[in-house]
């Protein structure tokens, strides 16, 4: 098929075989390779230094190897994804977008080579080769995730958008637009403005606006927003400039945004938006800036929290705290101006020191400065953290250091972080629907089984799963979590397996070695899993662990073991950790755990009672002689004879 031939791009998607993938690929930072690969017709990926990648079996000997040539001030997480997708997830035949930034298109492509690495090159030694179909510069509205490769065949609306875009739209001159593409992207958020202010009843501060229009966004609500787009507070601001100039939104008085009557009334069309935007012309007079500085209210303020003080995560959504402006000495804080500086409205980045080393919440002044004492409110969770790591590795806070309490953040540097919170955000994996039916036609259980083991999970909050080996109780525990999850949504599930050498460090919070001879006080993965959870009050979490019975539960779990009771879940039962005793750690009552246990284990027997009357016990049992079971073998059209022989045949083996 020859892509230049195409009237939409939906010509395209029927032609997708089994296992054909649609890429966005960025040739270097800013694209600044994207010359050479488009003439030279190749797509290629750094980090040179590791080698072949055929050498390596798993993502995590290529992370380990990452770490070891760049050091583990980075995760490495999305890079060494990155190179695994590379050499082992493109295919022949697959189609790559090549993009430069989050908004730009530069061209269509088809893989026709596996991966090569090429020594003789002097840099970008991975590659494939690849025919570029189409090239150009297209702008989207939406964005693309700020990472090298991304496999974005699941969201068909998406690439679909990208490639109508590509044959069917206008290329962008950039010597002749007129208006700054990055400000072009704003109109985007009239309709949200003006749903935000109805819900307002037709009256909020900015702050108020664009919480609401969060919402929107988390929740994947329409109202006028695109679910792929990225909230960004100063186009929202040059939003409701252009609103205010069109009679919409009433701008006479300062730090409130009000619909006019006309406003009230108004339906924001395609239409209507891109009339608005059109007659430009009447605001050239206008320095946007300048008009942006006058009506704009907020400002914006990072905070940090010392574990060994106080937690945001002992604080709950809605709370207000007040945070004292002079230290245990009575001297003042450093910048003790920010502290009267700080106005009721403005924003907080809630940072966390200590082992976390991540923005944790977001929260906003809700009462200034006494002379003693400012307050803040805790508005939101960030269910996945910012890791101060992966924070200096963007351009705004390479050099940034923040050293004492309350810091006022740039414009610029706000966007930043509110950038950096919504690209964790999308690029988690869309889960898939699943449900109680799904659950039935994979695990051969009866519906009345299943209907007490979701009973037992919700209200006692901890089960184990015990049977022989074989019966499929880890196949069982994942889509059981699914199943009442309505969703496979692998952010909310983790699984670890215990073992004799596993311990309250790896489980809960321990020192680890790092870089330099010292040790780190790092937190466990059920520590870690449930911070994530109690950042996500409104979602189910389902921690699985397997082979329960083969560590030492009293060591593993610690003071934890009174913590997982049903009853005792939540803030109010927060108790001091082993490693941390200044500060309080609760296990949310969103948290389930499912165990899995095998009866032919003789560790069986060195449970207690003070662990076993914490779980509901659950007998796993072969399902050979199950309807399903008979079913599925047909649905693989097993000839009936055999079918009757291998049940036959099993029952005398259970």
């Amino acid at each position: 098929m020859i892509l230049d031939e195409l009237k939409t791009a939906t010509d395209i998607v029927p032609d997708l075989h089994d296992g054909q993938k649609i890429w966005s690929f960025s040739s270097g930072e800013k694209a600044f390779k994207w010359d050479e690969f488009k003439s030279e017709g190749i797509m290629a990926i750094g980090w040179d230094e590791i080698g072949d990648l055929t050498g390596y079996s798993s993502k995590k000997e290529i992370k380990d190897k990452l770490n070891q040539l760049y050091g583990t001030k980075s995760t490495h997480v999305n890079d060494s994804h990155a190179l695994w997708q590379f050499n082992n997830d493109i295919k022949v035949g697959d189609y790559i977008i090549a993009k430069k930034g989050s908004k730009t298109i530069l061209g269509l492509g088809v893989v026709t080579s596996n991966y090569i690495y090429d020594n003789n090159r002097n840099k970008f030694k991975h590659i494939r080769k690849v025919e570029w179909k189409k090239v150009g510069q297209w702008v989207t509205e939406d964005k693309f995730a700020v990472k090298t490769l991304t496999d974005i065949t699941p969201y068909k609306d998406f690439y679909e958008k990208l490639l109508n875009i590509i044959i069917n739209g206008n290329e962008v001159d950039y010597q002749k637009n007129d208006l700054k593409l990055s400000n072009a992207k704003f109109i985007t958020w009239f309709a949200p403005i003006i749903s935000a202010l109805k819900e307002l009843n037709n009256t909020g501060t900015p702050n108020q606006v664009k919480d609401i229009i969060l919402t929107y966004i988390e929740k994947d609500k329409t109202s006028g927003i695109n679910s792929m787009l990225e909230f960004n507070s100063k186009d929202i601001d040059f939003a409701r400039l252009y609103l205010r100039f069109a009679g919409i939104i009433d701008g006479n008085e300062h730090g409130v945004w009000k619909l006019t009557e006309y406003g009230t009334n108004v339906i924001m069309t395609d239409e209507l938006a891109s009339y608005i935007l059109k007659n430009r012309d009447k605001l050239q007079d206008i320095d946007m800036q300048n008009e942006l500085q006058k009506y704009s209210s907020s400002n914006y303020w990072w905070l940090n929290a010392n574990p060994n003080e106080w937690s945001f995560s002992n604080i709950e959504v809605g709370q207000s705290i007040d945070f004292t402006s002079s230290n245990e000495n009575g001297n003042k804080r450093q910048i003790y101006k920010n502290f009267e500086d700080a106005k009721v409205g403005d924003i907080v980045i809630g940072y966390e020191s200590g082992s976390t080393k991540a923005i944790v919440a977001i929260c906003k002044i809700s009462k200034e400065h006494d002379g003693e004492r400012l307050w803040f409110e805790k508005v939101k969770n960030l269910v996945i953290p910012i890791k101060w790591q992966d924070l200096i590795e963007i351009e705004e806070f390479k050099n940034k250091k923040f050293q004492g309490t309350l810091f006022k953040l740039s414009q610029e540097e706000y966007n930043a972080i509110v950038d950096l919170i919504a690209n964790e955000y999308r690029n988690i994996d869309a889960p898939f629907p699943y449900s109680e039916e799904d659950f039935l036609n994979e695990v051969f259980i009866a519906p009345d089984q299943y209907n007490e083991i979701k009973f037992l999970l919700k209200n006692k909050k901890n089960i184990i799963l015990q049977g022989a080996p074989g019966v499929g109780k880890t196949f069982a525990a994942k889509r059981l979590a699914c199943s009442l999850m309505g969703c496979k949504d692998n952010s909310r599930i983790e699984m670890v397996q215990f073992h004799q050498n596993y311990s309250y460090e790896d489980f809960v919070m321990g020192y680890r070695p790092v870089d330099g001879g010292s040790f780190e006080l790092r937190n466990g993965c059920f520590h870690n899993f449930c911070m994530k959870a109690s950042n996500d009050p409104g979602n189910e979490y389902y921690f699985i662990i397997d082979e329960i019975n083969r560590g030492n539960l009293s060591k593993i779990f610690g003071e934890l073991l009174m913590l997982i009771e049903c009853d005792k879940r939540g803030i109010s039962n927060a108790v001091p950790l082993t490693y941390k005793p200044d500060t309080r750690f609760y296990v949310p009552e969103n948290v389930h755990i499912i165990g899995m246990m095998n009866t032919a284990d003789r560790s069986l027997a060195m449970i207690d009672y003070a662990l076993r009357r914490r779980f509901c016990f659950i007998e796993m049992e072969p399902a050979f002689q199950s309807k399903q079971f008979e079913e599925h073998l047909k649905s693989k059209n097993f000839d009936i004879a055999l079918i009757n022989k291998i049940i036959t045949q099993s029952s005398h083996i259970t």
